[in-house]
């Protein structure tokens, strides 16, 4: 666990995997096709970081579109993903009803 979930990133183990790809459950073909963009992405960052990061931040920014994070602001958002939330802003988006 965090000592700090506001300034640090979750490890990626394998429950964080099992509960972020939970919903893929019932689309087998999508599964397969996030398999292969990770794989992709796994050959960029081994050959060419500049270009695995362009990708990483496109699945970000489309991940956005699916958020909460719709109605507030992308900067918002890359901000909580990132961990660099604060404290105080956290509280304010949880009274509006923004999980985080």
């Amino acid at each position: 666990m965090l000592d700090n979930r506001n300034t640090e990133n979750a490890p990626l183990d394998a429950e964080d995997w099992q509960i972020a790809f939970e919903p893929y459950a019932q689309f087998p073909i999508l599964a397969l096709v996030l398999a292969q963009h990770l794989t992709a992405l796994q050959d960029l960052a081994q050959s060419d970081t500049e270009k695995a990061t362009a990708a990483i931040n496109r699945a970000v920014d489309e991940l956005y579109e699916h958020s909460q994070f719709r109605s507030v602001s992308l900067q918002l958002f890359r901000t909580t993903v990132q961990g660099r939330l604060p404290v105080d802003v956290e509280s304010v988006i949880n009274a509006l009803g923004i999980r985080t």
